[in-house]
């Protein structure tokens, strides 16, 4: 009689030590309300849950993929909201003459990535000729601590 009860005993703590995927969810929800990237979503995991630390990364990496894809989705939808305004925008920027991209960040707040895949993150000029640029090795550092000074590295 007593082994079945320590077994049962033993038993009923294995089974309460398993975590359901639902609930494995739910926990991986509340961290990432806590913490939006990878490290600190698997800090929290481990530390509020007691997770694994390798499992924990695991589960913050994909959490923060999800959450990036998320974001993604919902940045394009407005986006395309917005196309008309946004073809009105690039039309003023390329009769303008210059580097597109720049126009477009400047004068309408785009973000970089957008208006460099955009317009190619090419200068554009009036009669479609390519804008004489440096390129001795001199101006290129110069360019590039410019760029960073503005935050477009």
């Amino acid at each position: 009689m007593p082994r079945i009860i320590v077994a049962l005993a033993l038993s009923s703590l294995v089974l309460a030590s398993c975590k359901t995927e639902a609930r494995k969810r739910a926990e991986i929800r509340n961290c990432s309300a806590i913490s939006f990237d990878a490290p600190g979503i698997a800090r929290c995991l481990v530390a509020q849950y007691r997770w694994k630390q390798s499992a924990a990364a695991v589960a913050g990496q994909a959490r923060q993929h999800e959450l990036d894809s998320i974001a993604t989705v919902q940045r394009d939808s407005l986006w395309r909201i917005d196309a008309a305004r946004h073809r009105e925008e690039l039309s003023r920027c390329a009769a303008a003459g210059g580097d597109v991209s720049r126009c477009l960040q400047e004068n309408f707040a785009w973000d970089p990535d957008r208006a460099g895949a955009t317009f190619g993150g090419r200068p554009s000029t009036r009669c479609g000729a390519p804008r004489e640029r440096s390129t001795s090795p001199s101006s290129r550092p110069a360019r590039a601590s410019a760029r960073r000074a503005l935050g477009r590295a």
